[in-house]
């Protein structure tokens, strides 16, 4: 169930997701069906300037904005 979710999306944070991804990205795209994947990482990475952890980082983006951009997009897809 969801719970189960959030609890494995949790070690997901700083830079510790597949590929280096935002673990706010990582987190909204497991809780997504693959089909819409393409687009939300777009979305994502047009709003903060990527979707990896380090060049995030780099650019100053903080965790909670990247946090604040997938719930978002989240609440945008599931009102859809």
């Amino acid at each position: 169930g969801c719970e189960e979710l959030v609890e494995s999306l949790k070690p997901m944070g700083g830079g510790r997701a597949p590929e280096g991804r935002c673990g706010a990205l990582h987190s909204l795209l497991a809780a997504m069906p693959e089909s819409l994947h393409a687009e939300l990482r777009h979305r994502f990475a047009e709003a903060v300037g990527s979707e990896f952890c380090r060049e995030l980082k780099k650019r100053g983006m903080s965790c909670e904005k990247c946090v604040e951009t997938a719930a978002a997009l989240l609440e945008e897809a599931l009102l859809s």
